[in-house]
């Protein structure tokens, strides 16, 4: 973290970094994208980072390994409540280029900005030995009852999981509730039948316990309905869903005072986009007005604190620490369970290889000193060696072969 920020605080290391990324670039015939190689020429003339943009990486910089990492609109939303920038299109499109830039020249790590506005499907395999595919699987058996866990919200009254809006905000929610053991569906929008269908599927599995769904979404006409219409869909499924939502919400605008509508180039059409929704006109009878504040102004720097905390506060509520007691000391038994058995298979295994073992030495005998034909076999396992016999063929006389193998 400390290098980043002290190679943003170095004009001259900056400088050499952009020329070293022109030079590669011509050198390989490399496109570099054209707004961001305007920057990176500039960089290179000893121009200066601006400091909205300094900013914002400081706040990427800052979060990265606390809560995840930062993805381009919390960096935005972070300038514009901080006064840095305007909340517009065009500049948020200017940050893009600066961090798309400062990356490309190694002066932000690309592992530090995310984009979840694609998807990977498929892939293959690693090659593995097959003797070390079996050597893993028994040293897992072997091993396995130390890993052996109940569930964390066994025997819980509730089953939760989250609902939310935008998959940009994947890396924060996934390390708010990584050790609270609760689902995270990022829904993008309204949820058609088919995800409904397999929601519907997915709870039918869940027995004795009331389904919860925490909501984080957008505020305006369309982020207030969405996941109330997915809740209503799944009642055709004959499903009951205790719902909730955590954000944003009229008071979280107030007290945070967060921007309740976009400004600038483009924010007219934003605007007159959500006066259009068939929605507008209920939603505007219930608060006042027309609101349109996206999720992500509340995971900003200012803001990401008191986010983190509300959706883990927001989860426990609805755990029961006594159960989860009472569970852990049931889980105590069922590992001693689980060890008593993986022993009793690992020491047969371990029986037959022994044996395997003799009977390979008996083999390289019949290399040393002739045909061997083996009609049986009996061994007495004893300490320190065991003591293999067996009745054979030996160049057509029957003779009886003892040898003694350290183990």
């Amino acid at each position: 973290m400390n290098d980043v920020l002290a190679v943003l605080n170095n004009p001259m290391v900056i400088a050499e970094k952009a020329k070293e990324t022109l030079e590669y670039a011509k050198r390989g015939k490399i496109e570099l994208p054209v707004v961001p190689a305007k920057i990176i020429r500039k960089l290179a003339r000893g121009g200066e980072i601006p400091e909205f943009v300094r900013r914002g990486v400081e706040f990427a910089v800052k979060v990265r390994w606390k809560y995840g990492r930062a993805n381009p609109r919390t960096i935005f939303y972070t300038l514009v409540q901080k006064g840095l920038i305007g909340k517009t299109k065009r500049e948020l499109d200017t940050l893009i280029n600066w961090l798309t830039a400062l990356r490309l020249i190694g002066v932000l790590p690309f592992d530090y900005i995310h984009d979840y506005g694609r998807a990977i499907s498929g892939g293959d395999y690693s090659y593995v030995a097959p003797e070390d595919y079996v050597a893993s699987r028994l040293r897992g058996l072997e091993d396995a009852w130390r890993y052996y866990r109940l569930p964390l919200w066994h025997k819980q009254r509730y089953y939760v999981e989250i609902w939310c809006e935008k998959l940009g905000l994947k890396d924060y929610i996934d390390n708010a509730t990584r050790d609270l053991n609760v689902k995270v569906r990022y829904i993008r929008g309204y949820a058609p039948w088919a995800l409904v269908y397999q929601v519907a599927q997915e709870f039918k599995e869940i027995k004795d316990r009331e389904i919860v769904i925490l909501h984080l979404g957008d505020f305006d006409p369309s982020g207030e309905d969405i996941v109330r219409r997915a809740i209503e869909s799944l009642k055709y499924f004959s499903f009951k869903i205790n719902y909730r939502k955590l954000a944003i919400t009229l008071e979280q605008i107030e007290k945070y005072n967060l921007p309740e509508k976009p400004e600038g180039p483009g924010a007219k059409e934003t605007l007159e986009r959500a006066m259009r929704d068939p929605r507008y006109k209920s939603f505007v009878e219930k608060f006042g007005k027309l609101f349109v504040v996206e999720l992500d102004t509340l995971f900003t720097e200012d803001h990401i604190d008191m986010a983190f905390q509300m959706i883990r506060n927001a989860v426990m509520e609805y755990f029961d620490k006594a159960i989860a007691e009472e569970a852990r000391k049931e889980e105590e038994k069922l590992k001693a369970k689980v060890k008593a058995l993986t022993s009793e298979i690992m020491s047969k295994i371990k029986g037959n290889t022994i044996e395997q073992h003799a009977i390979d030495r008996i083999m390289e005998v019949k290399e040393r000193r002739g045909k061997i034909k083996v009609k049986d076999k009996e061994y007495v396992k004893r300490e320190g060696y065991l003591q293999l016999t067996l009745p054979v063929h030996m160049i057509g006389k029957k003779v009886r072969v003892c040898i003694d193998l350290l183990e």
